[in-house]
C-alpha cells in the first residue's frame, strides 16, 4: 500500500484467503487514506460478483498485519 501525501489517497489491492464468493481481482484501487472499515465494505461489494454475498456480513481489513480500525491514513501514520 503506498500513501500519496500530496492529494491524500492510498492505493490498496483486497486479497483474501476466504472462498471465492468473496475474492476479487487483485488490482490496485486510489482510495481516500481517509477511508474506513466501511468505506472498504462498500468498495468490496461493488466489486463482488454477487453483492449480496456481503449482506449481513462484517469484514476484518489487516494493512501489513495490523488490524484496521481508524481510517487507513491514522493506521498508515501509526506503522511508519
Amino acid at each position: 500500500m503506498e500513501v500519496d501525501t500530496l492529494t491524500s489517497e492510498v492505493q490498496v489491492v483486497f486479497k483474501t484467503t476466504l472462498p471465492a464468493p468473496f475474492k476479487v481481482e487483485e488490482t490496485q484501487i486510489q482510495l481516500s487514506s481517509g477511508s474506513s472499515i466501511r468505506d472498504l465494505t462498500e468498495v468490496l461489494t461493488q466489486l463482488l460478483d454477487d453483492p449480496k454475498t456481503m449482506k449481513g456480513r462484517k469484514l476484518n481489513f489487516m494493512v501489513q498485519n495490523t488490524f484496521l480500525s481508524s481510517t487507513l491514513g491514522e493506521l498508515l501514520t501509526s506503522l511508519n
